[in-house]
């Protein structure tokens, strides 16, 4: 699954993106009809929280955690996904 850039995101998940950044907790849970976007704005947020300097609109995309995320190396990153999901 490829990670986009928070420029790249649909504008409503764009707009709940900038709203859940304000959000800190150990987890979120996003749900919703497949097909929507929320793969794109977990990641998105995932790699909100984790960047060195995030902007009001996401992740910089260029700081080391950044790139550690986009390469998915980030250490503290850890993607759950259902097993057939998973093996696709």
């Amino acid at each position: 699954m490829s990670t986009p850039h928070p420029n790249t995101l649909a504008p409503w998940l764009a707009r709940q993106l900038r709203s859940l950044q304000t959000v800190r907790a150990h987890a979120v849970l996003l749900r919703g009809p497949q097909g929507l976007g929320q793969s794109d704005l977990a990641f998105a947020l995932a790699q909100a929280w984790l960047c060195d300097a995030p902007t009001a609109d996401g992740a910089c995309g260029q700081c080391p955690s950044c790139h550690a995320f986009g390469v998915k190396a980030h250490p503290d990153l850890r993607v759950l996904l259902p097993e057939t999901e998973a093996l696709a």
